[in-house]
């Protein structure tokens, strides 16, 4: 037989633990058959709720945390891809600041005779300033492309935020309906709990009845073989008399002869 005893808000939130590690949400049955097959132990179900309803809120606290430490995690990232921009702007700046250097070296150079010729020496100013204006615009887009990237890469990071705030609203709207289905289900077991408790009275009164029923019917053939028993007696005592009658005409008969 199932001993019946108190059980305590803390294990009731530990088996609300242990059944959602078993995929299985917690609720009032399956907290009560939890306890019921562990070892036995039952309580009202106003403390399940009661202890039920506090676990669902420490729920939705780690879960608002976990949704805060996503963005904590994501924050690192975007500030890496950050600093990589950063840095190939810095490296392209450098490249094009050392060309335009070069490009002044070889200038002076000209000046001082280095060269054979001064219309060779803007020639190759030229290539090289030609070649200076396409790796500026190579560098150009490439920026774009890059801060492109980073906007899109932005616009993600931004989007699942949203994503994740729709799903904790979500979240909260199903946690308040299966709160308001739980109370409902509360109801239901009560108002069958006071059925079965009218089913058992006038069951018990259906069998009390029934034994009335036999005893009045054992009763009643009591009767009936006492009134049978009656009218046998009454059948022979009037033969008598009439037997008596009878036989004293028939003297008075005799006596006349």
């Amino acid at each position: 037989m199932a001993r019946k005893a108190n059980i305590s808000r803390e294990e009731i939130l530990l088996a609300c633990w242990d059944l959602l590690e078993q995929n299985y949400y917690p609720n009032i049955p399956r907290v009560a058959e939890y306890f019921q097959k562990r070892d036995g132990r039952k309580c009202s179900n106003t403390t399940l709720l009661n202890s039920i309803s506090e676990w669902e809120e420490q729920y939705k606290e780690r879960q608002q945390v976990k949704f805060s430490d996503l963005g904590n995690a994501l924050n690192p990232v975007f500030k890496k891809i950050e600093r990589e921009f950063v840095q190939v702007l810095q490296s392209q700046l450098d490249e094009k600041v050392g060309e335009f250097e070069h490009s002044e070296q070889l200038k002076s150079d000209a000046v001082k005779g280095r060269y054979l010729s001064l219309s060779k020496s803007l020639a190759t100013q030229a290539d090289q300033l030609l070649n200076a204006e396409e790796k500026a615009n190579l560098f150009e887009k490439k920026s774009h492309e890059l801060m492109n990237d980073f906007q899109y890469m932005k616009q993600r990071y931004e989007d699942t935020l949203s994503t994740l705030s729709v799903s904790t609203e979500s979240l909260r709207a199903c946690e308040q309906q299966l709160k308001e289905i739980q109370l409902n289900l509360v109801q239901k077991e009560v108002d069958l709990v006071k059925i079965e408790s009218r089913y058992s009275a006038i069951e018990n009164e259906n069998k009390r009845l029934m034994l009335e029923l036999t005893m009045l019917k054992k009763d009643f053939d009591l009767l009936k073989q006492q009134n049978s028993e009656l009218s046998n007696v009454n059948e022979q005592k009037v033969i008598d008399v009439l037997s008596a009658k009878i036989d004293s005409l028939n003297q008075g008969v005799r006596k006349k002869e």
